[in-house]
Protein backbone atom coordinates (compact mmCIF):
# COMPACT_ATOMS: atom_id res chain seq x y z
CA UNK A 1 0.00 0.00 0.00
CA UNK A 2 1.53 3.31 -0.77
CA UNK A 3 0.95 6.48 1.16
CA UNK A 4 -0.80 9.31 0.26
CA UNK A 5 2.37 11.31 -0.30
CA UNK A 6 3.94 8.75 -2.73
CA UNK A 7 0.84 8.93 -4.76
CA UNK A 8 1.11 12.90 -4.75
CA UNK A 9 4.86 12.52 -6.57
CA UNK A 10 4.24 9.73 -8.59
CA UNK A 11 6.89 6.97 -6.76
CA UNK A 12 6.39 3.50 -7.46
CA UNK A 13 4.96 1.05 -5.13
CA UNK A 14 7.77 -0.65 -3.60
CA UNK A 15 6.85 -4.42 -2.85
CA UNK A 16 8.87 -6.32 0.42
CA UNK A 17 9.47 -9.73 -1.42
CA UNK A 18 10.57 -12.28 1.21
CA UNK A 19 12.76 -15.17 -0.42
CA UNK A 20 11.38 -18.41 0.77
CA UNK A 21 12.77 -22.23 0.10
CA UNK A 22 11.44 -25.30 -0.63
CA UNK A 23 12.99 -28.11 0.68
CA UNK A 24 13.80 -30.74 -1.45
CA UNK A 25 13.31 -33.69 1.27
CA UNK A 26 9.95 -32.66 3.07
CA UNK A 27 8.78 -29.54 0.38
CA UNK A 28 8.18 -26.92 3.18
CA UNK A 29 8.97 -23.92 2.17
CA UNK A 30 11.09 -22.11 4.84
CA UNK A 31 12.72 -18.73 4.99
CA UNK A 32 16.62 -20.16 5.86
CA UNK A 33 18.24 -23.33 4.45
CA UNK A 34 20.67 -25.39 6.00
CA UNK A 35 22.30 -26.94 2.96
CA UNK A 36 22.52 -25.56 -0.32
CA UNK A 37 23.38 -27.85 -3.54
CA UNK A 38 23.90 -27.17 -7.14
CA UNK A 39 22.78 -30.47 -9.11
CA UNK A 40 22.73 -29.95 -12.86
CA UNK A 41 22.26 -26.66 -12.71
CA UNK A 42 19.26 -26.53 -10.27
CA UNK A 43 19.40 -25.28 -6.73
CA UNK A 44 18.17 -27.60 -4.26
CA UNK A 45 17.51 -26.73 -0.58
CA UNK A 46 17.33 -28.84 2.52
CA UNK A 47 15.34 -27.18 5.21
CA UNK A 48 16.97 -28.86 8.69
CA UNK A 49 19.32 -31.46 9.73
CA UNK A 50 16.38 -33.85 10.29
CA UNK A 51 15.89 -33.67 6.73
CA UNK A 52 19.80 -33.78 5.65
CA UNK A 53 20.42 -37.22 7.95
CA UNK A 54 19.42 -39.70 5.03
CA UNK A 55 20.45 -37.44 2.22
CA UNK A 56 22.87 -40.30 0.78
CA UNK A 57 19.81 -42.51 -0.07
CA UNK A 58 18.21 -39.86 -2.63
CA UNK A 59 21.88 -37.57 -3.94
CA UNK A 60 24.40 -40.73 -3.46
CA UNK A 61 27.50 -40.67 -0.70
CA UNK A 62 29.06 -37.88 -2.81
CA UNK A 63 26.31 -35.33 -2.56
CA UNK A 64 29.63 -33.32 -0.75
CA UNK A 65 30.28 -32.27 -3.48
CA UNK A 66 27.28 -30.36 -4.92
CA UNK A 67 27.13 -28.56 -1.60
CA UNK A 68 27.45 -24.62 -2.14
CA UNK A 69 27.67 -23.78 1.60
CA UNK A 70 30.18 -25.68 2.48
CA UNK A 71 32.01 -22.94 4.74
CA UNK A 72 28.48 -23.87 7.21
CA UNK A 73 30.24 -26.80 8.06
CA UNK A 74 33.85 -26.43 8.26
CA UNK A 75 33.48 -25.76 12.13
CA UNK A 76 34.39 -28.11 14.95
CA UNK A 77 31.25 -29.34 16.88
CA UNK A 78 31.10 -29.66 20.41
CA UNK A 79 32.04 -32.90 22.47
CA UNK A 80 29.36 -33.37 24.95
CA UNK A 81 30.16 -35.02 28.31
CA UNK A 82 27.04 -37.10 29.41
CA UNK A 83 27.53 -38.45 32.56
CA UNK A 84 26.30 -41.51 34.00
CA UNK A 85 24.74 -41.45 37.64
CA UNK A 86 26.17 -44.54 39.24
CA UNK A 87 24.19 -46.22 42.44
CA UNK A 88 26.37 -46.98 45.46
CA UNK A 89 26.25 -50.89 44.64
CA UNK A 90 24.56 -52.98 42.42
CA UNK A 91 24.56 -56.11 43.40
CA UNK A 92 22.83 -59.25 41.32
CA UNK A 93 21.22 -61.86 42.73
CA UNK A 94 23.39 -65.00 42.94
CA UNK A 95 20.57 -68.25 42.69
CA UNK A 96 23.59 -70.49 43.97
CA UNK A 97 24.60 -68.60 47.31
CA UNK A 98 21.22 -67.74 49.12
CA UNK A 99 23.47 -66.24 52.09
CA UNK A 100 24.95 -63.46 50.35
CA UNK A 101 21.29 -62.75 48.98
CA UNK A 102 19.85 -62.50 52.35
CA UNK A 103 23.19 -59.95 53.07
CA UNK A 104 22.97 -57.87 50.18
CA UNK A 105 18.74 -57.80 50.79
CA UNK A 106 19.56 -56.49 54.10
CA UNK A 107 22.18 -53.74 52.97
CA UNK A 108 19.31 -52.68 50.94
CA UNK A 109 16.78 -52.49 53.68
CA UNK A 110 19.27 -50.84 56.14
CA UNK A 111 20.45 -48.11 53.05
CA UNK A 112 16.35 -47.38 53.09
CA UNK A 113 16.02 -47.10 56.73
CA UNK A 114 18.96 -45.08 57.11
CA UNK A 115 17.54 -42.62 53.99
CA UNK A 116 14.14 -42.51 56.08
CA UNK A 117 15.98 -41.58 59.25
CA UNK A 118 17.86 -38.42 57.44
CA UNK A 119 15.08 -37.78 56.20
CA UNK A 120 12.48 -37.45 59.25
CA UNK A 121 15.67 -36.07 60.87
CA UNK A 122 15.58 -33.14 58.17
CA UNK A 123 11.80 -32.24 58.54
CA UNK A 124 12.06 -32.20 61.98
CA UNK A 125 15.05 -29.92 61.96
CA UNK A 126 13.04 -27.63 59.20
CA UNK A 127 9.97 -27.41 61.57
CA UNK A 128 11.54 -26.40 63.98
CA UNK A 129 13.57 -23.45 63.04
CA UNK A 130 10.08 -22.39 61.60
Amino acid sequence: MTSFANKLLNKEEVTDTLATYKCDRCSECQDTFFIQMKIQNMDKFICSYMCSKDMHLDYGKDYWSTVVNLEDFQHLTPIQNIKQSKEKFSVEYDPIDSDRNEFVQSLIEEDERVEKLIEGFNNESSSDSE
